[in-house]
């Protein structure tokens, strides 16, 4: 049986293949910690780095609103949004589109086409679009006047 430990905890586990295991790893505070995999007595010589993130949060957007055929460019302003992958937007159901860090409290991004409406805008910053952040800030689309 497999079991790989994270610091000291013993974490669930998935072998997806011969070379490739999958782990939750539980809560730790910010910072580098290293893992190892042990195969019954045996520890691997393979011992990994693991980065661990404040997780951003979004808490303000500018402009609050833009139409539905999209194109408006938003500021979005939190704290922790700064990361080391290509940084996402996400309005609503719409795909995540790229967004543009600015500094650790701002980024810039696109609002694509969206119908008419209330949708919530999140950010991705570290993992390529795995895990958006949960802050509510909303978005409104609306149709513009002829």
């Amino acid at each position: 049986m497999i079991s790989p430990a994270v610091s000291r905890y013993i974490v669930d586990q998935k072998c997806i293949g011969y070379a490739t295991i999958r782990c939750i790893s539980p809560p730790q505070p910010a910072g580098i910690a290293s893992f190892d995999i042990h195969l019954g007595a045996d520890l691997s010589s393979n011992a990994v780095s693991f980065s661990f993130e404040v997780p951003p949060e979004v808490t303000l957007i500018s402009p609050p609103s833009g139409p539905t055929a999209g194109a408006t460019v938003v500021t979005l302003s939190g704290r922790h949004m700064l990361g080391h992958h290509m940084p996402l937007c996400r309005f609503g159901s719409n795909a995540p589109s790229a967004a543009d860090f600015v500094s650790s409290a701002l980024m810039r991004c696109e609002a694509g086409s969206h119908e008419e409406g209330e949708v919530v805008a999140e950010v991705s910053v570290n993992d390529e679009g795995q895990h958006f952040t949960s802050s509510g800030i909303s978005f409104e689309y609306y149709v513009e006047p002829r």
